[in-house]
């Protein structure tokens, strides 16, 4: 049976195929065991690459971990194309290459991939729920007409998400192949356990609320949260900033020298208590995210002021002293001062090459966020929305321009999206303590937050 039964998973198949037909048709010189073999994040150490093919290399990595098998399909030629060109020769290569290498083998030669059509006459998944958009490819290039499918998996057990494992899998491969789904009912294991059994049925009906149940004679308590609840419920994980720097870009509601907060900021609190290696807090009063071109009228305004600056200048400054590559996580917090600005928000031309693409507010950040990501393409953004302007109830421009409030609030979030950014709107959190004709809880002034809103703020950022 041992010569006929072959046991392996996904990668452990892919390293065999690639060890018999790599030298032949990809001209390697030595066997996969030789390579480096490293994960995408660390070839971009090692491999000297252009901007686009790091771009590329990222993107399919994120097409990957969100099992976004469209964006898979498009992407991995190139991939592939990158890993062979230019990584293989510096003796590297990736997980990931090692199947999708064996997809390019599988599409580029029909009769190979006949071959192992035939090859299988059963192919038995085990925990099938944690399969990935590369596994999914590589099944799919395996099952033949006649192959005789068996999987094994429980969703209720995909502990590989964060990896891409595909959420509806298992309904997925029952439709692409006609299969019979069996539910097992009856649970072996806990079957001499009624509290086990319980607790099992309790997770399994996915039933929100607490329970109480006895093990080893001890009474203990299940939860089970919703999504919403699940944010709030779990303390902070500190560790994860231990020894890493941080830069902040922002006004006056992020400036580590706000009036009368000395000491008491969202960004002071972070300093003092999440361990950084280092915090860059390059938040200035008064600024503007909006690049402040030349002839605009923000422009002529702060020249007036001798304070033209602006966040496509400090990213530019620190750009040319060499510091973007030093930073983990970055927070972006603008949108009070842009409502000077009279010109779009957003610009017909969407291409941001240099700052001379840049005039308006969207631009502006994409110029931002391009930077920081060239230098550190692995960087963690964070785009906080400005806190509530009081000027107007109705989120007008305190400044009489066409833009206000709402509509620098709504550009935020939609640039979030477009450049898959983490979002906080400070004011879904806050409004609910807000109230315009009695005190004011989380404020000090029409925009600035009080020491009580910095400390709300602080949690809510280290839990996003």
């Amino acid at each position: 049976v041992s010569k006929r039964v072959m046991v392996s998973n996904y990668h452990g198949l892919c390293r065999r195929i690639l060890n018999m037909y790599s030298g032949r048709l990809f001209k390697f010189q030595k066997r996969i065991e030789e390579f480096n073999i490293v994960d995408d994040k660390e070839i971009l150490k090692h491999v000297i690459l252009t901007d686009e093919e790091k771009t590329k290399i990222i993107n399919f990595g994120q097409s990957v971990k969100e099992g976004n098998i469209d964006n898979f399909n498009l992407l991995y030629p190139q991939y592939n194309k990158i890993i062979l060109d230019k990584v293989s020769i510096f003796g590297y290569l990736t997980y990931n290459s090692i199947i999708s290498l064996v997809l390019k083998i599988f599409d580029d030669n029909e009769v190979i991939n006949s071959q192992y059509k035939s090859l299988f006459e059963y192919i038995v998944i085990d925990e099938c729920q944690d399969t990935n958009v590369l596994g999914y490819a590589l099944l799919k290039k395996l099952i033949g007409r006649n192959t005789k499918l068996l999987f094994f998996g429980d969703s209720l057990q995909r502990i590989y998400g964060f990896i891409g494992a595909i959420p509806n899998i298992m309904n997925m491969l029952k439709n692409d192949y006609d299969m019979e789904m069996i539910k097992l009912n009856h649970n072996y294991r806990f079957e001499n356990n009624t509290n086990l059994l319980l607790s099992n049925n309790i997770l399994k009906a996915n039933k929100i609320g607490s329970y109480k149940i006895l093990l080893d004679n001890k009474e203990c308590s299940i939860n089970v949260f919703n999504d919403n609840e699940l944010s709030s419920t779990f303390e902070i994980n500190y560790e994860r900033f231990s020894n890493k720097s941080l830069l902040i870009l922002g006004d006056s509601v992020s400036a580590k020298e706000t009036i009368g907060l000395e000491n008491k900021t969202y960004s002071k609190l972070m300093e003092e208590n999440l361990n950084l290696k280092h915090l860059h807090n390059a938040a200035i009063g008064g600024t503007t995210l909006t690049y402040m071109y030349e002839g605009s009228n923000i422009d002529k305004e702060y020249h007036n002021n001798e304070r033209a600056i602006d966040c496509c200048r400090v990213v530019k400054r620190l750009e040319d002293e060499d510091k973007l590559k030093d930073f983990d996580y970055v927070i972006i917090a603008y949108g009070h001062n842009d409502q000077h600005f009279k010109d779009e928000i957003e610009e017909e031309n969407k291409k941001v090459l240099s700052l001379d693409d840049v005039h308006s507010f969207n631009n502006s950040f994409r110029y931002v966020v391009n930077t920081l990501r060239k230098h550190n393409p692995f960087i963690k953004i964070l785009v906080l929305n400005c806190t509530y302007s009081t000027y107007d109830i109705n989120g007008n421009s305190p400044y009489g321009n066409k833009y206000g409030y709402h509509d620098y609030r709504k550009a935020n979030k939609e640039m979030a999206k477009e450049l898959n950014l983490k979002h906080l709107d400070p004011w879904e959190y806050m409004k609910e303590y807000f109230d315009f004709n009695t005190k004011w809880i989380y404020y000090q002034d029409c925009v600035h937050i009080s020491p009580i809103g910095h400390q709300k703020l602080y949690e809510f950022i280290v839990n996003k």
